[in-house]
């Protein structure tokens, strides 16, 4: 398991991998890691070339305002209905979430709680440059914090969106995550701790997990189920779903069993909607199978592709996935559309679902036309790393990285890089979110950074 702190330390230091932990042997939880997990291919024969800006001709994109917060690290920053959540750090602790107003920066209020912020608080699923965050419902934000870098313990708290009051939380000696919120629950597991002799030792056996339905009101849990070795969980309007080992178990909300089967397959990712569950297994030199379910548990289709990641609409019902090709499957498995061009971590959908974007062969970010998969653009920043991060509907944001971290502020229409901004050589840049007209930057010397969208599209 990769602790928080051993995280930081990398993402500061190089692009090196920042896995999620699986319930089982460590590694990745989902096809989603880090956009630092390796670097991307090389431009392939049917790849277009890039964007034509130089990034060092490029105007500085300047800040309105840059907010100064308590703590070490800005790693989260999540927006609801005009609020920005900002999930702040400090080694040791405390950890903080502040509500801000992301017009100026205004602290509306802000909330410290023990321990460290823990990864796998974040359950939204469209947002792949996030590593840590908080989930926000209606009336709550949901925050999980702890030492399980020493393997003591986490807990669970529920803030009040309002005024940032803790109504109720819930500790645990294991490892907690959330992993989806529906009609009044939280979802949530509970992963018991490994703690290795040596650095580089795994369990012998996958280790246990309870699937935990926790009331979203007082924390009181309405039932439990036993798992192990669970490498992801999705919950949606149908029931939840678990892929652990090469088990796949779909449970209605009351936590009664709709199916459970046995895929032949190590799940990797799960993802469902209201009629389907979709399921990426273990790679292999083919490529990974990406499998499509019933809700009786019958496997309607399956086929093994040349892809890395994957990512589900759900309101359309597309899985978009990236590899030596990038690709739309319909929720019956049929081609919707492919393109000749690499794709792959993060895959990333634009304002109203119009554009998809996800980084390309070499360090590009290429863009998708919606919902026919025209392939638009393709932008080089001419740097070693590069990856899409965030985009508003004029305006797609860039991360580059070579010496240092850079932003890129890129025409969504055409594919221009049209600002730039550097933030230095050891500069970490934890997520990037757009509300109140800007790119608001969440960084590793505890600041928010306001970059304005409208004078750079």
């Amino acid at each position: 398991m990769v602790s928080r702190r051993n995280a930081l330390a990398l993402a500061g230091a190089a692009l090196l991998p920042v896995a999620g932990c699986t319930d089982g042997t460590g590694g990745s939880a989902t096809p989603t890691g880090s956009p630092n997990s390796s670097p991307s291919p090389e431009p392939g024969p049917g790849d277009p070339p890039g964007g034509s800006s130089t990034p060092a001709d490029l105007p500085d994109w300047e800040s309105d305002w840059t907010r100064s917060v308590e703590g070490e690290h800005v790693l989260g920053l999540d927006v609801r209905e005009g609020t920005v959540y900002a999930s702040l750090s400090s080694e040791g602790g405390p950890n903080a979430v502040a509500a801000l107003d992301p017009t100026d920066g205004t602290e509306l209020w802000h909330t410290s709680t023990p321990g460290e912020l823990e990864g796998r608080t974040y359950a939204e699923w469209n947002d792949g440059d996030d590593q840590w965050g908080v989930t926000v419902t209606d009336g709550r934000v949901f925050a999980v914090t702890g030492h399980a870098d020493r393997y003591e313990w986490t807990a669970l708290r529920a803030l009040d969106r309002t005024t940032g009051e803790v109504d109720w939380s819930l500790r645990r000696d294991r490892s907690l995550a959330v992993r989806g919120v529906h009609d009044g629950v939280v979802y949530v597991t509970s992963l018991e701790f490994f703690e290795p002799e040596h650095s580089h030792d795994t369990p012998e056996a996958p280790l246990p997990t309870d699937l935990l339905a926790v009331d979203a009101a007082d924390g009181t849990v309405r039932w439990s189920r036993p798992f192990a070795g669970v490498a992801d969980v999705a919950v949606s309007p149908a029931g939840v779903v678990v892929a652990a080992g090469t088990g796949l178990t779909c449970l209605d909300h009351d936590g009664t069993g709709r199916f459970d089967v046995d895929t032949g397959t190590e799940g990797t990712a799960v993802a469902a909607t209201d009629a389907r569950v979709f399921l990426l297994g273990e790679g292999g030199p083919a490529g990974r199978p990406v499998r499509g379910y019933a809700l009786d548990g019958t496997r309607e289709w399956g086929e093994r592709r040349r892809v890395r990641d994957a990512l589900l609409d759900p309101e359309r019902g597309r899985l978009y996935a990236g590899g030596d090709v990038t690709l739309a499957l319909e929720a019956d498995g049929s081609l919707a559309w492919r393109a000749d061009v690499h794709g792959g971590h993060p895959l990333l959908l634009g304002p109203e679902r119009g554009t998809l974007y996800t980084r390309g062969g070499g360090a590009r970010t290429e863009a998708f036309g919606l919902p026919d998969g025209a392939h638009r653009w393709s932008f080089d920043p001419r740097e070693r790393y590069a990856w899409p991060v965030a985009a508003s509907a004029d305006v797609a944001v860039v991360e580059g990285f070579a010496e240092g971290r850079s932003l890129y502020a890129v025409d969504a229409a055409a594919g221009e890089a049209t600002r730039r901004r550097s933030f230095g050589d050891l500069a970490t840049l934890f997520t990037v979110e757009i509300a109140g007209g800007y790119a608001l930057v969440g960084t590793g010397d505890a600041s928010i950074v306001a970059l304005p969208l409208e004078r750079v599209a």
